[in-house]
């Protein structure tokens, strides 16, 4: 897996799951909660064929875009996830892919054509209950989060690039996450973008990941924006992004 893949794999567990603590209100108005049975209880089966029907694919990509399954590693997943949760304070279970009241899908992973501009994205779409789904945006807004990320992936990638044969002398930089200005998608929405800085030999270099948290009442999706050497394309972003939107608004229906 290359570096951007790596880190954008990562990221994309992060802030992927819940906490089992909070009320019973429906997050910040907007879309009511789908998949609930008649007797107000979590239907998987529901949810699972909404998590679906609001995933990216192929087509929804610019011409000649790529796309390959997901090639995360669960053991990167649970040490990332684990450092994560004690950082940020939540339960072990926040990061947790599915449960009783909540399923989670992940897309392929997509690659731009044009090299230097936009690399590749990712996502993943949740669909849990109404509580499970205003604490994921509580701890997704939570001031604490962008300074987690920056101690936890910090040594997390000093690790990785120590362990792979391919990497091992690189230096890792300071790792920096900051929030974005970004248009507001769906109910509710919310961005962060990491920078991390390496170097390997007498090259420089950067690779840049663009975070965008996006809900539709209770489906909720995490897009995984990442480049190396720039930022991605701004203009690209913001277009895949109001598809996926689009596409949260119409399984939430």
């Amino acid at each position: 897996m290359s570096l951007a893949a790596l880190i954008a794999a990562s990221a994309l567990s992060a802030c992927g799951g819940s906490s089992s603590a909070g009320d019973d209100t429906n997050p910040s108005g907007g879309t009511q909660p789908a998949a609930t049975t008649a007797a107000g209880g979590f239907d998987k089966v529901a949810a699972t064929r909404t998590a679906k029907a609001a995933l990216l694919t192929l087509d929804d990509l610019p011409d000649g875009w790529t796309a390959e399954p997901s090639d995360a590693s669960d053991a990167d997943d649970e040490a990332v996830n684990s450092q994560l949760a004690d950082c940020l304070g939540v339960d072990a279970d926040f990061f947790a892919g599915s449960g009783p009241d909540k399923v989670e899908v992940k897309s392929d992973d997509f690659s731009s054509p044009n090299d230097g501009a936009s690399g590749g994205v990712s996502q993943s779409v949740n669909v849990e209950t109404t509580e499970r789904m205003t604490n994921d945006f509580s701890v997704i807004n939570s001031p604490k989060l962008t300074g987690c990320l920056e101690t936890v992936y910090g040594a997390f990638l000093k690790q990785k690039f120590a362990e792979d044969p391919q990497t091992k002398g690189a230096e890792v930089g300071d790792v920096t996450a900051t929030r974005s200005n970004i248009p507001t998608y769906g109910d509710e929405s919310t961005g962060i973008a990491i920078k991390v800085p390496f170097s390997i030999g007498t090259t420089d270099a950067e690779v840049d990941l663009d975070m965008i948290f996006v809900r539709v009442g209770n489906v909720g999706a995490q897009l995984v924006f990442e480049n190396t050497f720039k930022p991605f394309d701004t203009e690209t972003a913001a277009g895949i992004t109001s598809k996926a939107a689009a596409k949260l608004s119409q399984a939430a229906a």
